[in-house]
């Protein structure tokens, strides 16, 4: 479930409690029973429908949240969905409902929906970014994702990415990302490569001074030719030598 679904649902439980507090408001200011089949009654029953239709969608992402109780939310929903509950406890849950799901469910639903962990690391282990900063590995993560879901294109730009900011990394890290920069911009990938290739402070590893290029020739024209559609052998062919650059540049940049 993407992110934005969780959301919408997340909310339509809000929605789906408040709509069972007001039938039942209204129902008590007219002395009619939600139990039985009156028109209030039938009323609160397609309501609770929906919102019990609901919370079987968004209940496992729920329960899923890191250190959160969803026992309170299910209590809470319970009495909202009793045909008895007094209006001040269905008041009260109702409130409840909303502050749970907007302080404790909402925020956290981005940590859950994001993405999930290949069964197979075939670009490169994601232990070789173990000590490295998040972005780094989610774009290790990504591209073996799409390497096992056999989208080449795809995992050969996360490629192109991950490498794209290590060097910029190797650059931060020793204050010198005013040479790789134009009108406050980073040199595109083909600009920070020649950079570093042509630089004078670090001695690169002769195998990373040689994949470089070939690692920026699949990212390129897997992002940029329209004609072009990557292979797994094309993707193969780096993998070793990507494993050198990368761990070269770990080790510049401070990440090892």
């Amino acid at each position: 479930m993407d992110e934005a679904r969780a959301s919408q649902l997340v909310n339509a439980v809000v929605t789906g409690s408040n709509a069972l507090l007001q039938i039942a408001r209204t129902a008590l200011r007219n002395h009619k029973s939600l139990a039985g089949s009156g028109h209030y009654a039938e009323k609160f029953h397609d309501a609770l429908v929906k919102l019990t239709a609901v919370e079987k969608l968004v209940m496992p992402v729920i329960v899923s949240i890191d250190g959160f109780d969803s026992g309170p939310l299910q209590q809470n929903l319970t009495t909202l969905k009793s045909t008895i509950a007094t209006e001040r406890a269905r008041v009260d849950a109702n409130n409840q409902v909303r502050l749970l799901c907007e302080t404790e469910i909402l925020p956290n639903i981005q940590n859950l929906t994001g993405p999930q962990q290949p069964s197979s690391e075939m670009v490169l282990p994601s232990a070789v970014l173990a000590k490295a900063p998040t972005y780094l590995q989610r774009s290790l993560l990504q591209a073996n994702g799409c390497y096992e879901r056999r989208w080449f294109d795809a995992s050969s730009v996360m490629i192109r990415k991950l490498i794209e900011n290590l060097i910029i990394d190797v650059y931060e890290k020793h204050g010198k990302e005013g040479e790789i920069k134009k009108d406050s911009d980073y040199f595109m990938l083909s600009g920070l490569i020649t950079a570093i290739l042509h630089q004078n402070y670090w001695q690169l590893q002769r195998e990373t001074k040689r994949e470089l290029p070939e690692i920026k020739k699949l990212g390129d024209r897997a992002a940029h030719n329209r004609r072009y559609e990557a292979t797994k052998q094309d993707i193969d062919q780096i993998r070793s030598g990507l494993r050198a650059a990368v761990d070269d540049l770990l080790h510049l940049a401070g990440h090892k």
